[in-house]
């Protein structure tokens, strides 16, 4: 299922009864979360999910790429484990999510259902902007590697978490205007402190391409909207 921006207040008005969602730095999920998953290249769905937080426990409805499921799970300073029972191809399949929250209020981790693995993003929906999702494939020096990106507009300003291959997650900011967008987050490499910046170009199909910049070199991207 794919959620256009323009619903995303009713989205809100479904799931949390016109709440808006907690201030990230509450330390709460409660809310209602727009969550995007991708398992490999042919396999991705959109999640839609309304949490609520009792302590450390979190429980809720999600719906979307699955029937209505009751998820459960529990919030641990910023880890977030989540899980619900759905059916794939007459099966019963336990899906869980493992994530870590950001500093903005965004999440992003890995997804696994038992043999397979996958990764996801997910960022708390409503009156803070609408959501962009984004598949980035990146190129610098001798590294080659795809990001998973769900960046929130407020205004011109971006925010949100990126979850790489293997499931880490950096925490990204940036703007964005009618010609392209630009962010920044900051990684580590073999223990060295990195300031990763992707400035990129809107193209006429709706994609980005543009250049990362690690500091000692520069490299590019393409992107497409999930």
């Amino acid at each position: 299922m794919r959620i256009d921006h323009a619903c995303l207040g009713m989205v809100l008005g479904l799931l949390s009864g016109g709440q808006s969602a907690a201030a990230p730095d509450a330390a709460d999920v409660t809310g209602p979360w727009l969550l995007h998953a991708e398992w490999g290249p042919a396999f991705k769905y959109d999640l839609t999910c309304g949490l609520t937080q009792k302590g450390q426990a979190v429980s809720g409805t999600c719906m979307g790429g699955v029937p209505p499921e009751r998820a459960a799970g529990t919030l641990d300073g910023d880890k977030l484990e989540l899980e619900y029972v759905t059916v794939y191809q007459g099966f019963d399949v336990n899906t869980r999510y493992h994530g870590v929250i950001d500093s903005n209020g965004g999440v992003s981790g890995t997804v696994d259902a038992g043999q397979s693995q996958g990764q996801f993003v997910g960022v708390q929906i409503g009156d803070k902007g609408p959501v962009m999702i984004w598949k980035l494939h990146v190129h610098i020096a001798t590294f080659d590697f795809q990001m998973l990106c769900a960046m929130k507009l407020k205004g011109r300003m971006l925010s949100g978490p990126c979850a790489a291959g293997d499931g880490i997650m950096l925490d990204a900011s940036g703007s964005a205007d009618e010609k392209g967008l630009s962010f920044t987050y900051d990684d580590n490499r073999n223990g060295a402190p990195l300031h990763v910046i992707y400035t990129g170009a809107f193209q006429p199909d709706g994609s980005l391409k543009g250049t990362a910049t690690d500091g000692a070199h520069t490299g590019t991207f393409a992107a497409k909207r999930r």
